[in-house]
């Protein structure tokens, strides 16, 4: 028995039914172009003809009325090019009538024998209603061409599969349904066939997630289902309802651990580089209403100045500030006058108490938070952005409320004598570390302030300090979103200015709080967990052993020692800003230095010691995880490639490595052949990266 499609005895020769063919086009084509130009373009639909000859395609859509607007835009585009005339007006039409014949003779042929196809053939190429309609003004030849292509690409598609035919089919139904309105029931139809031909496992799992697709768009359904979509993602099987979210995703053979995140980015609840960890350790994201209109307010109101009567005029001074060259916030300044036999150093500090009082809305949730986060890709300030940024931040040729340390060195940056003292001052210059770095020897004020502090830091270290000097690393992103890693020395003289004129400010803070006894919470470092060789020269494996070996810093209520810094007590006093600590300390000063009784008491300090210090550790936690994220990102482009590594230690069954340009950790197996040893260099091969699991598997190159 022949096929469907192929010749039985009689038409075997391919030249006879291509000359039937062509006779029936012609018949047809003659049929559908007679008498065109003579037809009243006027009688039936006029609104279709007034509506192409609009000039903008924004004025053809509005007089439309009802048209499928992608036929519409086509007739109003081919009048903008060829004129308005009848013939150019119908010309659409009279396409997609000729196309018509074209789809169903392919599909027909699919289907039936040449007899039959043909005959088809001639039944719509004659039929007197598909020739009036390729002839008018009208869309419904457009309904047809569009059904049949539906319907052909669905055989095809049955036939074949393949991810080109499911292509094909899904941009022929979005363009179809521009051009014509009733294939929304047609696409129907095409859809039931294609379900009813997949195997029943395939069915079901595609029931599953559209169920997933139409739960979550329907009202209250939709938060019930995402949330336990983004249980299921940020806590894994130790999460509520896992039980209950893995059996319907089982259903659809989906990793219950995998799946949940990518349905949540499918569904546009979450990005593809989601921070879960932030939605994990319950950081706040946003400000309450509440503290976002006293931000407001403070910046249009500041209040009354506590402190105006003991407030000193800096305004005078040369004041700069130096930061990095992605800084928003300025919590910082510097001045450097010159006074007989010596010099003066003027460390200002941002004011904050001035603006966010004690137990106020702003107040507390800056408690909360402990600290700014700062990420790769975003920023989660400790105060509103416009205090953070603006009110209180020490803008250049503003003026603003400060806390001054002001310390007389002599010549060899002796500390002679210092107050501290509520000011005013006004910022004459905004510095960048590298614009210092390229100033340091030729301005008047930055040599001798870079030669001031170097001694400060020589005498300090002398005492017993010590100096981790790891480099820092950061990412950044280029406008096109792609991943930057830099590696920034954290030595430069700049640096090293600015760092050490912040140890002189905070190490004072603490001295005067414990000479007067005022109640304070303290920075602290015991002695390291084992000897440390305090030379400079060192190398990175040296440098990352002496990391492990120093002890973690604490805070307390007491004053202690802090071994690293070689100070006898130390705290936080320069960064009110950006952590909760230093706006405590400048609550404390200037209540003493101005005459007035501590805020806070020991049971207050302690209650807050409760707060900050988690939420400074989570920063810190965040920070290094979401640094290490989009490190294994930017690796994970680079799969196969060779890497240097540095080897750091040897455990029972692997190796740490460490790769030094990026200064990456990771853990590589090797054969038991291998001996390798703590300093080692060794070349090694990216296999895999999964940045999202926190995964980096290397081999020996």
């Amino acid at each position: 028995m022949p096929r469907p499609g192929s010749n039985p005895e009689g038409l075997s020769r391919p030249y006879l039914t291509g000359l039937a063919v062509a006779l029936i086009f012609g018949v047809a084509i003659f049929f559908r172009l007679s008498e065109m130009g003579s037809r009243n373009l006027w009688t039936d639909e006029a609104w279709v003809a007034l509506a192409a000859m609009q000039p903008t395609a924004k004025e053809a859509l509005a007089a439309g009325q009802s048209t499928p607007p992608f036929y519409l835009l086509t007739i109003w585009a081919m009048v903008q090019l060829w004129g308005h005339s009848e013939m150019v007006l119908r010309t659409l039409s009279w396409l997609f009538g000729v196309g018509t014949l074209g789809l169903i003779w392919r599909f027909s042929r699919r289907l039936v024998e040449v007899p039959a196809a043909l005959l088809a053939l001639a039944a719509v190429a004659f039929s007197p209603i598909m020739v009036y309609y390729s002839k008018e003004l009208k869309q419904y030849s457009g309904d047809a061409f569009f059904a049949v292509l539906v319907l052909w690409l669905t055989e095809r598609l049955q036939a074949r599969g393949g991810r080109q035919g499911w292509l094909a089919l899904a941009l022929a139904g979005v363009v179809g349904l521009g051009f014509s309105q009733p294939l929304i029931f047609t696409l129907p139809v095409a859809g039931a066939v294609l379900w009813l031909t997949l195997p029943r496992a395939q069915r079901r799992r595609l029931a599953c997630l559209g169920g997933v697709w139409l739960l979550a768009a329907a009202g209250d359904w939709k938060d019930r289902v995402i949330e336990l979509l983004r249980r299921m993602a940020l806590w894994g099987a130790d999460g509520p309802d896992f039980a209950q979210g893995k059996a319907f995703l089982d259903q659809a053979r989906l990793n219950p651990l995998e799946a949940p995140f990518r349905l949540l980015v499918r569904l546009g609840v979450w990005q593809e580089d989601e921070d879960l960890d932030l939605y994990r350790q319950e950081v706040p994201l946003e400000f309450s209403p509440e503290a976002l209109v006293l931000a407001r307010h403070l910046s249009q109101s500041p209040p009354l100045d506590r402190y105006a009567t003991c407030r000193q005029d800096l305004t005078r001074l040369d004041v700069m500030t130096i930061d990095g060259e992605r800084t928003r916030d300025y919590d910082d300044a510097l001045s450097l006058e010159e006074v007989p036999d010596g010099w003066r150093l003027g460390i200002h500090i941002a004011d904050v108490s001035a603006h966010v009082l004690p137990q106020t809305r702003l107040d507390l949730e800056a408690q909360e938070r402990g600290t700014s986060i700062y990420l790769p890709e975003r920023r989660l300030p400790m105060l509103p952005e416009e205090l953070s940024e603006d009110t209180v931040s020490l803008l250049a040729n503003q003026e603003r409320l400060a806390l001054s340390f002001l310390v007389t060195l002599g010549a060899d940056a002796e500390i002679r004598d210092w107050e501290i003292v509520p000011s005013l001052i006004k910022v004459a210059r905004r510095l960048t570390y590298h614009e210092v770095d390229a100033l340091l020897t030729q301005d008047r004020q930055l040599a001798p302030l870079f030669r001031l502090t170097r001694r400060l830091k020589e005498r300090r270290l002398a005492r017993g300090g010590y100096e981790l000097k790891l480099p820092e690393v950061w990412v950044t992103f280029t406008p096109q979103g792609e991943i930057q890693v830099v590696v920034e020395d954290q030595e430069t003289a700049s640096h090293q200015l600015v760092g050490e004129a912040m140890v002189l400010a905070n190490s004072l803070a603490s001295q005067f709080l414990a000479e007067h006894g005022v109640p304070a919470i303290y920075r602290g470092q015991p002695d390291p967990r084992e000897p440390i060789d305090p030379s400079h020269d060192k190398s990175l494996l040296e440098l990352w052993q002496d990391r492990r070996r120093l002890s973690r810093v604490v805070m307390e209520l007491a004053p202690s020692p802090h071994w690293g810094l070689g100070l006898p007590c130390y705290t936080f006093a320069t960064s009110p800003i950006r952590r909760y600590l230093d706006l405590v300390i400048h609550r404390q000063l200037l209540a003493v230095v101005s005459g007035q009784p501590p805020v806070y008491q020991p049971e207050d300090l302690d209650q807050i010691l409760s707060t900050i210090e988690p939420a400074m550790r989570r920063s810190g936690q965040l920070k290094t995880r979401r640094l290490r994220y989009w490190l294994l990102k930017h690796l994970s482009s680079r799969i196969g490639q060779k890497l240097e590594a540095l080897v750091l230690d040897k455990t029972p069954h692997r190796y740490r490595l460490i790769l030094p340009d990026i200064l990456l950790e990771l853990f590589m197996t090797a054969p038991a052949s291998v001996k390798l040893f703590p300093g080692d260099t060794v070349l090694v091969r990216l296999d895999r990266v999964n940045p999202r699991e926190d995964q980096i598997k290397v081999s020996l190159a």
